[in-house]
């Protein structure tokens, strides 16, 4: 049987073991307070340390940026296998007939970044005169009073053969959007304007647009401006690139 003595010689001995423990764990917290504001006093060190702290976050951004790249990859791969169906109808449409790529945009002509995407939709055109065709479609937002009465302002102008004229003048003039805006827009085009007027009372311009949006909905869009590259989805007003990585990857596989 253990001695009671023995039991009470370990704990006493374990209580001091502990106590010098703790005292030598002081005496190094102490050693190392001192030595580091020693070293924060050096400025030299301070840039060490900053230095150190940039190029961490800097390899911890360019790793997060290449996971999103190749996600993003994946993704573009995938639907490439799996494109997205969308019926064109009598949308308008430009571009050469023969065109290998079909960009069908959903836009309303009240948001800043549909007038921003489409002036990367023009650069497209230059870019991919051949290539490339292009889809209107209708996705007037609540709260954008202008945009409805600026689509049908587009209609009437296509019912003379303008609607990409007067949709590029309503997006280059976004700012400044009256009432009286198409008319004047019309005018400028050489437009009919009586006829362009009757026009704009056409009630099948509602029911395009609302046939449009009922479709975006059902694709799943509730922001604007949305892109389908040969049915491959491009949410957002995206910069030139993004739409050229996609569009030379669906070329390459037609």
């Amino acid at each position: 049987m253990v001695s009671r003595f023995f039991l009470l010689a370990v704990l006493v001995a374990s209580s001091i073991s502990c106590s010098e423990r703790n005292e030598d764990e002081k005496n190094n917290t102490s050693k190392f307070n001192k030595e580091m504001s020693v070293y924060l006093a050096d400025e030299s060190k301070l840039a060490e340390i900053s230095d150190a702290i940039d190029g961490y976050r800097a390899k911890k951004a360019a790793k997060e940026a290449e996971n999103k790249k190749k996600a993003e990859e994946a993704k573009l791969e995938e639907q490439l296998k799996n494109p997205v169906k969308i019926n064109i109808g009598n949308s308008p449409v430009r571009g050469s007939a023969n065109a290998k790529v079909t960009i069908v945009e959903f836009s309303d002509f009240q948001c800043p970044f549909c007038g921003m995407g489409a002036n990367v939709m023009e650069k497209i055109a230059r870019n991919y005169p051949n290539d490339v065709k292009f889809v209107y479609k209708f996705f007037p937002l609540p709260g954008h009073n202008l945009s409805r009465p600026a689509g049908k302002a587009t209609l009437a102008a296509g019912k003379q053969g303008k609607f990409w004229e007067m949709r590029d003048m309503i997006f280059n003039n976004q700012d400044s959007l009256k009432e009286t805006s198409f008319d004047e827009f019309a005018k400028s085009l050489n437009i009919d304007l009586a006829k362009f007027q009757q026009d704009l009372g056409d009630p099948e311009f509602d029911k395009i647009m609302d046939d449009d949006v009922e479709l975006g909905a059902s694709l799943g869009i509730n922001g604007t401006p949305a892109f389908f590259v040969n049915g491959i989805t491009v949410m957002g007003a995206q910069p030139l690139e993004k739409f050229r990585n996609v569009i030379d990857k669906a070329l390459a596989v037609n």
